[in-house]
Formats: C-alpha cells, structure tokens, sequence
C-alpha cells in the first residue's frame, strides 16, 4: 500500500500530461488546417471577411486571434493567415497554466 501512495502521484501526473500534451496537439493541427483555408480564400479573391468566416468554420472552437494579409493589389505575392490559441494546460503538481499554439498558412497569390 505504501508503494501505491508514493508512484500515484507520478502515474497521475504522467497521464495528466500525455493529456495536456494531445491537446496541444490537436489544437496545433486545427489551426494549421483553419490557416490554411484562410489563407487559400484569400489567394483565390475573396474579401478579408470571407477569409475570416472559412477560418471560423474550420475551427471546432472560436480562435483567440485571427491576423489575414490579403493578397497585393498589384497582383503576385502571397497570402497569409495567422492564427493564435490559448490553451489551459493541467498537470498536477507542474503549474503549467496556459500556453499560446501559434499557425500561419500561406498561399500564393495568382498574378
């Protein structure tokens, strides 16, 4: 019995963190995903506001900070999509709190 109370705190925290770990994960790969539509709507024409709702549509949940950089005027260039997420992270005993998952999806733009 004494062995248990001395490794459950270890094996609790190891699962917490594989946890934590998956959800970063997971919001890594929406964003880059919800980026990248973004960014391939605004290399196809479509106005800053469409781009912002094909963001807002690829996400499972609303996206802390959304940044859009149209295609140029004069035509070439790239567009971008810049997305950034707060994600609570938690493991016992660690005190991680939150931590910032960041993508940014970039296409060219026909010119």
């Amino acid at each position: 019995m004494v062995e248990f109370a001395i490794v459950l705190p270890l094996v609790v925290t190891l699962v917490a963190g594989t946890v934590a770990v998956g959800r970063l994960h997971d919001t890594q790969v929406v964003l880059r995903s919800a980026a990248r539509n973004g960014a391939r709507t605004l290399a196809l024409g479509a106005d800053p506001a469409t781009a912002a709702a094909a963001v807002a549509r690829s996400a499972p949940f609303t996206i802390d900070q959304v940044s859009l950089a149209p295609c140029p005027a004069s035509g070439g260039g790239d567009a971008t999509v810049t997305l950034a997420e707060r994600v609570g992270v938690g493991v016992p005993f660690l005190g991680l709190g939150t931590r910032t998952v960041r993508a940014t999806g970039v296409m060219s733009c026909p010119g």
